[in-house]
């Protein structure tokens, strides 16, 4: 089977024929890697942006010819998952895995389902950055800055100030949140709030990961 690693592992799911995907948390993301079960890597899965990956359904499916176990029908070899972040609230995803190539362009993710808003928002506005600090140890702390890509923006109408901020030079409000009880890691998440605060309040975001990413 496959040997523990530095990072730790959320799940695993059997897949066609011999092989496997896990997924670990790796520096406050989720990763997908394909395994087969004597603990060769075959794939890493490399599309997925940074995010968190909230669902998986798979089918596996064998059919023994010679007393051999060989796929015999893609239909099995179908993965879905959701995933979410900081600028998405879901997108569901398909992988056909029936290929035999394991090269990074052997699988393909396809779009099932995104979970619409009712606002008028492109996240690729959004500028998602992750650093690492160092705590009084010396312990490497990730963190995510978020900000609007544009730079600068204009307070909202809603509040009485319509001064110009910039994200480059300090005048920009900054937030930082941070956890740090019962072990509890801050994956990417979805808020329409810190959404607000990033493009209406040209505001930058910083989440420390005080617990660490795995």
């Amino acid at each position: 089977m496959i040997g523990e690693c530095e990072h730790k592992l959320d799940w695993a799911t059997a897949v066609v024929g011999d092989r496997l995907v896990l997924c670990y948390l790796e520096h406050v993301k989720d990763i997908m890697y394909m395994y087969t079960r004597d603990g060769t890597r075959l794939h890493r899965f490399d599309q997925l942006g940074v995010g968190s990956i909230d669902a998986v359904f798979t089918r596996k499916h064998l059919h023994e010819v010679r007393s051999t176990p060989v796929l015999f029908n893609k239909v099995h070899a179908q993965m879905f998952f959701a995933q979410s972040s900081f600028v998405s609230p879901g997108v569901i995803y398909r992988i056909d895995l029936s290929s035999t190539a394991h090269d990074q362009d052997a699988y393909k993710l396809e779009e099932v389902r995104r979970i619409k808003m009712a606002i008028d928002f492109d996240p690729q506005s959004i500028h998602v950055e992750q650093v690492f600090y160092s705590s009084a140890d010396g312990t490497k702390i990730p963190m995510y800055i978020l900000h609007d890509k544009v730079g600068s923006a204009r307070f909202s109408k809603i509040v009485f100030s319509y001064q110009s901020v910039n994200v480059n030079d300090g005048t920009a409000p900054a937030l930082l949140y941070g956890y740090g009880g019962f072990n509890i890691s801050l994956p990417p998440y979805f808020s329409l709030t810190h959404l607000f605060y990033l493009r209406h309040l040209g505001g930058v975001l910083a989440i420390a990961n005080l617990r660490g990413g795995r």
